[in-house]
């Protein structure tokens, strides 16, 4: 019960204040502590970064946690049984290399149904994201005709940095493909328990399109 007050509280904060998360308390109790030469940015609920508010001369820092709505609905898209403690913290700087570069931590506790029982299996997933924005059209044509290898960190220059979506992406990538409980083992085929599960791409490939037609 003294948790469920406790992230009320919490929860009320991040969204009673827009600039709540630019405040040091706040990235000292995440465990991210701001780069010396950083300034924190302004992220809206959605997670969506602007880039013409960006400071093109030192690091600009984020912070994304979503609400327990935002999570369940990404939960839904991603066709598991539900996302908490998400958190995506980075920073997003210009560089000689690439227009803008996006580095971070993504953390959250997901939960799927064992493949086995079909129980709720919790796991715990922490992940490196790296985002590499580039306008070059030559750059972005890399690696299609097979002589160079591609670099799947590298994408179009927008706008805007979505980081909602870079989130449900890491996640889909990284989520246990057979999840199951301690207590049972199984043989790493899905046959013979029901349908097969796809693969963590065929994944992003169909949420990609069923989210276009939509």
């Amino acid at each position: 019960m003294v948790n469920l007050v406790l992230t009320a509280i919490f929860e009320m904060f991040v969204f009673a204040r827009q600039d709540f998360w630019s405040s040091k308390f706040v990235w000292e109790i995440f465990g991210m502590p701001q780069r010396s030469n950083s300034s924190p940015i302004e992220v809206t609920k959605s997670g969506i970064v602007e880039l013409a508010k960006l400071d093109t001369k030192q690091a600009n820092s984020f912070l994304f946690v979503p609400g327990k709505l935002t999570q369940q609905k990404m939960a839904n898209e991603i066709g598991i049984l539900g996302i908490t403690r998400l958190r995506l913290s980075g920073v997003i700087e210009s560089g000689p290399q690439f227009d803008w570069q996006l580095t971070g931590q993504l953390g959250a506790t997901i939960s799927q149904e064992c493949v086995v029982s079909l129980k709720s299996v919790r796991n715990r997933i922490a992940a490196r994201v790296v985002r590499n924005y580039v306008s070059d059209q030559q750059r972005l044509r890399a690696g299609r005709d097979g002589e160079i290898p591609r670099d799947d960190s590298i994408e179009a220059l927008t706008p805007t940095i979505n980081l909602y979506e870079i989130a449900r992406e890491t996640m889909v990538l990284e989520m246990p493909t057979y999840p199951r409980t301690k207590s049972l083992t199984f043989n790493g085929s899905a046959e013979n328990e029901g349908e097969p599960l796809q693969k963590p791409f065929a994944v992003l490939e169909k949420l990609k399109k069923n989210l276009e037609d939509g």
